[in-house]
């Protein structure tokens, strides 16, 4: 009796040991269908990989487009250089990765994605911690799909029922030290990815003095799937007014943007189930 007792005990043991490895097989399954991180960004070095494989977002200074070294792969590198093809030389060129780990991710759908970051909306009330107020402080705000530059009549966020080949609009945001700013956004997300385009559509100012002209602030995101969850590439290029340069620590200020806009599109993704 007592043997009769134990084999069902060890069938229903074995089979829940079974669907244990079913659960944890499933998402490595659709891991492996992924492209590795370094078929995306071919020209990331080992120990930038080992520290944003650690959690941490890793950044670098190039010299000038042509010293661009972290650029994806094909096509979406291909339209980020574009994007900053208007100048030669951009006295602010960052360009960074970041990797969020699998477990933090819903299956990636490349038109949540785009709807996802399609909601410019929800950047309004986007903080930074401000070391001359010393605490959080609102970066964005009034943020809407405008009818064109210098427009502040809103629109509601784009919606798509169907990929694209690609979306361009202009975005009004109220800047915590710009004001009012409108950038023109590009959109493009596939199966691969998502890249997100900002560049300001017009002039920005600090008060009367003159920080950005048209065209000189360009703020370009790629978010992909890969083996081991989504790797995020930014870059931002900044051509600042000198004078405005000399009153605020530029390099600075447009590295806080690139951040906060990263976090943002981020947790927009996290969210797109």
């Amino acid at each position: 009796m007592a043997k009769a007792r134990t084999r069902p005990r060890l069938a229903a043991a074995v089979t829940a040991a079974a669907c244990a490895l079913l659960l944890c097989a499933a998402p490595n399954a659709a891991a492996q269908g992924r492209p590795a991180v370094a078929a995306i960004m071919p020209g990331l070095p080992a120990e930038a990989l080992a520290r944003i494989r650690g959690g941490a977002i890793d950044a670098r200074e190039a010299a000038g487009p042509a010293d661009l070294r972290w650029l994806p792969a094909g096509a979406p590198g291909a339209a980020i250089r574009a994007a900053i093809a208007g100048r030669q030389a951009w006295p602010v060129l960052i360009e960074s990765a970041y990797l969020i780990p699998a477990a933090e991710l819903p299956a990636y759908d490349g038109l949540k994605a785009l709807n996802a970051l399609g909601a410019v909306s929800t950047m309004s009330g986007i903080t930074y911690f401000s070391h001359n107020r010393n605490r959080e402080t609102v970066l964005f705000d009034e943020v809407f799909k405008a009818e064109g530059p210098g427009s502040r009549k809103a629109l509601p966020d784009p919606g798509y029922r169907a990929l694209p080949a690609a979306d361009g609009f202009t975005v009004h945001l109220k800047d915590a030290n710009f004001g009012s700013s409108w950038y023109a956004a590009t959109l493009q997300a596939d199966a691969r990815g998502a890249r997100l385009g900002l560049t300001n559509a017009r002039a920005m100012g600090i008060a009367v003095v003159r920080a950005f002209g048209a065209g000189d602030l360009v703020m370009e995101f790629y978010l992909a799937p890969v083996d081991e969850g989504l790797l995020v590439y930014g870059l931002c290029a900044a051509a600042p007014a000198n004078l405005a340069s000399s009153v605020v620590d530029m390099y600075s200020a447009v590295l806080k943007r690139l951040d906060s806009v990263r976090l943002w599109a981020v947790g927009r993704l996290k969210a797109a189930r």
